[in-house]
C-alpha cells in the first residue's frame, strides 16, 4: 500500500502544487521555467508508475460491497468520462458547457470507479482522482477560468462523440487484459 500512497503524493503533489497552491511562480523563479517543467514531468511520470504498480500490488481489503446495480452505473459515468475528454482534445461545443470538461471527465471517470469497487486500494487510486479533479475544479474557478465562447459546427460534435465512442470500446475491449477486471 506504501507505493500507492507514494505515487498519490508524487503525482497529485506535482500537479497541485503549481495551480491550487501558488507554487508555481516561485519554484520557476527558483530554477527556471526548463527545470521546473522538467521536475513536474519527472515527478508526475514516477507517481503515475507508482501509482500503477501500487495499485496492481496492493493487498485487497474490502471497505464495502459495491452494490448490484454498480457496473451499470460504471459504464454510463465512464462513457460520460470519454466523451468530457473528447471536449477538450477535439473543437466541440461541449467546451461551452463546463469551463473544466477534462476534469469533470475525471470526476465523473471516478466516480463510477468508486462504485464499482469497494476496497482499500481501488478507493485511494479513484477517490485520489476525484478529490483531485474536484480540488482543480474549484482552483482554476477561483482563479477565473472562462467557459469557451466559441461556436462550433454541429458535424464536430459529431465527431467528438464518435471519437470518445472509438476510444470508450476500445478501452472496454483493452481493460480486460491491462486490468485484469
Amino acid at each position: 500500500m506504501w507505493l500507492l500512497i507514494m505515487g498519490f503524493v508524487l503525482f497529485f503533489g506535482a500537479h497541485l502544487s503549481p495551480g491550487v497552491f501558488g507554487l508555481r511562480a516561485s519554484l520557476v523563479q527558483r530554477f527556471g521555467e526548463k527545470r521546473f517543467r522538467g521536475f513536474y514531468v519527472a515527478t508526475s511520470v514516477t507517481g503515475m508508475i507508482c501509482l500503477i504498480a501500487g495499485k496492481a500490488i496492493a493487498p485487497h481489503v474490502d471497505i464495502w460491497l459495491p452494490p448490484p446495480w454498480a457496473p451499470k452505473a460504471t459504464l454510463v459515468l465512464v462513457a460520460i468520462g470519454f466523451i468530457l475528454l473528447m471536449a477538450l482534445l477535439l473543437p466541440t461545443n461541449l467546451r461551452r458547457l463546463t469551463r473544466h470538461p477534462m476534469l469533470w471527465g475525471v470526476a465523473s471517470w471516478s466516480a463510477g470507479h468508486l462504485l464499482a469497487n469497494g476496497d482499500l486500494a481501488s478507493m485511494i487510486l479513484f477517490g485520489g482522482f476525484g478529490a483531485y479533479a474536484l480540488i482543480s475544479i474549484a482552483s482554476l474557478t477561483r482563479r477565473g477560468v472562462q467557459k469557451a465562447t466559441t461556436t462550433y459546427a454541429a458535424w464536430q460534435d459529431a465527431v467528438a462523440l464518435a471519437a470518445a465512442g472509438i476510444a470508450y470500446a476500445a478501452m472496454l475491449r483493452a481493460h480486460p487484459y491491462l486490468f485484469g477486471v
